[in-house]
Parts: C-alpha cells; structure tokens; sequence
C-alpha cells in the first residue's frame, strides 16, 4: 500500500505539499504577501486565455459560448 501525498491548500490547487499546507507556488504568493489565488493553466481554457485578450472580447465570447468554442479551442492548442 502507498501512501498517497498530501496536497496543497490552495485554491483550485491539486499539487503536491512542500510547506505550511502548500504548494512551491502558492507558498511564494503567501511569502510575498500576496492573497492566495488560483495557478495560471489549471483552470477552464478560457480563464487561461482571456489573460491575453482584451475584456471586449472576453465578453464576446461569453455572450455566445457555442459560435466562440471552435475558435477557443484553437486559441488554446497554439498556446
């Protein structure tokens, strides 16, 4: 039997503890007094993208999901 590792605190965090209940990640947000917040890549494709767009379009695609996937989906393989 292994035994599994204990994983971050963090949220929307999956990885695996190096200190204080948190991730190498997390743990520097905290170090610099930053408030927690979720990793950049682990949430939905369009959190990731919309780092790189502007809010208009943001807002776009919000509004019509379904014509904005195929083009989303795209965005994101070139990334």
């Amino acid at each position: 039997m292994t035994r599994s590792r204990p994983r971050c605190t963090g949220p929307e965090c999956s990885r695996d503890v190096v200190a204080r209940s948190l991730c190498a990640s997390h743990l520097r947000q905290l170090q610099r007094g930053h408030p927690l917040s979720p990793l950049r890549g682990q949430g939905p494709a369009l959190d990731r993208v919309s780092l790189r767009v502007s809010p208009e379009c943001r807002e776009r695609v919000l509004a019509k999901p379904a014509a904005a996937r195929l083009v989303l989906e795209i965005w994101t393989r070139r990334g």
